[in-house]
């Protein structure tokens, strides 16, 4: 992750921070977000991701940081929009919208993104009109328990290898390695714990089939067996459901056009 944001960083004058919020909301694709930032509407792509910026001839783009009005820095006091609180400066964080919330208030709201939603996506500002984003290292910051710090880094960590197409978990339930290979398709790839799976499907080894063979004969073993299996959910998915043509994971099709 930290080699693509690099790369990004030696392309284009921008910190590495805003980097990274680029990158997660391409999916980590290095060239579209580049291709994306040489077009002439940067200020409507900064706009939609909710990083706020500033146009300089000299520096090219430079992200605004939220700074506190000249009396609140003097008087070293701010309120706390959500309590509606005085609380030392030091004890507050804005972003660039300019609503500051007290660092209790960042902690609960954001552990409750991290926690039960599990989403790493909406980290933006409490206001729900405003969709200006924390970025991951402010995140890490304003978090306080250690274990919902872990569990966010896994969350991104996890976006990035499914987004990433020459990377694969490992299946076995207590590993926590990744594939990693050169070229995408099937091949068989074996992880230090030892589990070995074909990458293209992420299924057992079965050379010499192909996968699409494989999951073909699945789904003619759940129909022949479906009463034996769970004839309800069996026929039901049978019936009422159709593969993802890029990773052939069941679908239902509950409402809306026919493009997902």
């Amino acid at each position: 992750m930290q080699q693509i944001i690099e790369e990004v960083k030696a392309v284009i004058h921008l910190p590495s921070a805003t980097i990274r919020t680029l990158l997660k909301h391409f999916k980590w694709d290095k060239q579209k977000c580049l291709e994306q930032l040489f077009e002439n509407y940067r200020e409507k792509l900064f706009k939609e991701i909710g990083v706020a910026f500033e146009e300089d001839s000299s520096e090219g783009i430079q992200c605004k940081r939220f700074k506190l009005s000249d009396n609140s820095v003097n008087s070293g006091i701010g309120v706390c929009n959500i309590r509606y609180v005085d609380f030392k400066t030091k004890q507050m964080f804005g972003l660039d919208c300019g609503h500051l919330y007290c660092t209790d208030c960042w902690n609960q709201y954001l552990t409750t993104k991290v926690m039960p939603e599990g989403n790493t996506y909406s980290m933006t500002c409490a206001e729900t009109k405003y969709k200006v984003v924390v970025d991951d290292e402010q995140v890490l910051q304003l978090l306080s328990d250690a274990s919902v710090k872990l569990k966010y880094q896994r969350l991104t960590t996890n976006s990035f290898v499914e987004s990433n197409r020459l990377l694969r978990w490992c299946t076995k339930a207590d590993c926590d390695h990744v594939f990693s290979v050169e070229v995408s398709g099937a091949q068989l790839v074996r992880c230090v714990c030892g589990t070995q799976i074909c990458f293209g499907c992420g299924q057992s080894n079965h050379e010499p089939i192909e996968c699409h063979l494989l999951r073909k004969w699945t789904k003619d073993c759940v129909g022949n067996n479906a009463q034996k299996i769970d004839g309800q959910t069996a026929n039901w998915i049978i019936t009422n459901t159709k593969e993802c043509p890029k990773c052939q994971t069941s679908i239902e099709k509950n409402g809306g056009c026919n493009h997902m």
